[in-house]
């Protein structure tokens, strides 16, 4: 490995692909591992898998794509300086949405505004503004994404869309910089019905921070939030489906009384009974300078 591992994917050969700050590394599933250099990027943050096994990689300087991690080649469309933090696939259309910031200067610095929502339809080779990108905004500009989720439910098609919202370590939330979005069949949700303020009230931030910040469950009916070290809320895929007005619980409340545990990275998976489990990592005294606890899961349907 080199570099900070920052994501992982599942191949089709159920080989594990870890992606680095500088490299990929392969694990067959006889369990030895091959590391790769890629050409272009900076540094990568994030990926996704085609039904076609085409790998893409999203980092700081674009989006890169591969079938063999030998020959790499570079999506168009996707400016050489932003800072490509969310990649996610729709299973159905193998259309492949895309954001990030715009640049990016260091930890924690980047500037406004950010991509805005991309969307590529020729399997990652070019890219292009998502048509309602620029009313994906804040008042800097296009939002500063750090998560996509693109799930189904029922025939519709729902696109949940996380950025920075005021930035980290901001407790009020502002009207003037949201931080999530929701399409609905690419009709954008109205912003008033998302209840951002009880939202960010249960998170503890105004703002979602991690690549797999959002997952949604079709089997627990749910979409689940998490901001940076600290607290998991969701609500209701049915209400969302309505676009009623949501309301968010807490997921943590439901742990044991007294226990503290903050929320990064969220993944789905199941147990060998089928249940179905939400995977989290966190620190278990809250602040993320304490270190995290291993990785957790929460069963949730």
């Amino acid at each position: 490995m080199t570099g900070v591992p920052r994501d992982f994917l599942w191949l089709a050969d159920s080989s594990v692909l870890l992606i680095t700050d500088y490299a990929v590394s392969k694990r067959t599933p006889q369990g030895t591992w091959t590391t790769t250099s890629f050409p272009c990027l900076r540094s990568a943050q994030t990926g996704c898998v085609l039904r076609d096994g085409t790998v893409v990689i999203g980092g700081h300087g674009g989006i890169l794509t591969t079938q063999d991690f030998t020959r790499w080649k570079i999506a168009d469309g996707v400016p050489t300086q932003a800072f490509i933090r969310a990649l996610a696939v729709d299973e159905r259309t193998d259309y492949v949405f895309a954001g990030g910031w715009g640049s990016y200067n260091g930890i924690e610095r980047y500037t406004r505004p950010g991509t805005g929502l991309l969307v590529s339809g020729d399997h990652a080779k070019s890219f292009q503004p998502h048509p309602l990108t620029d009313r994906i905004a804040d008042v800097g500009g296009r939002l500063s994404i750090n998560a996509i989720e693109v799930q189904y439910y029922g025939d519709q098609q729902l696109i949940l869309i996380g950025g920075e919202g005021s930035g980290p370590g901001v407790r009020r939330p502002s009207p003037d910089y949201p931080f999530l979005f929701i399409l609905r069949d690419d009709r954008l949700y109205d912003p008033r019905k998302l209840n951002l303020r009880q939202l960010s009230s249960l998170l503890g931030q105004d703002i979602i921070t991690p690549q797999h910040g959002i997952k949604v469950s079709v089997r627990a009916r749910s979409a689940f939030v998490s901001s940076w070290a600290r607290d998991i809320a969701f609500t209701s895929l049915d209400a969302i489906a309505h676009e009623d007005w949501l309301s968010w619980t807490k997921l943590t409340a439901h742990l044991a009384a007294g226990e503290q545990f903050g929320a990064g990275h969220l993944r789905l998976g199941r147990d060998v009974h089928g249940r179905e489990l939400l995977f989290v990592g966190g620190a278990p005294d809250g602040p993320v300078a304490r270190g995290f606890t291993p990785i957790r899961a929460i069963q949730i349907a």
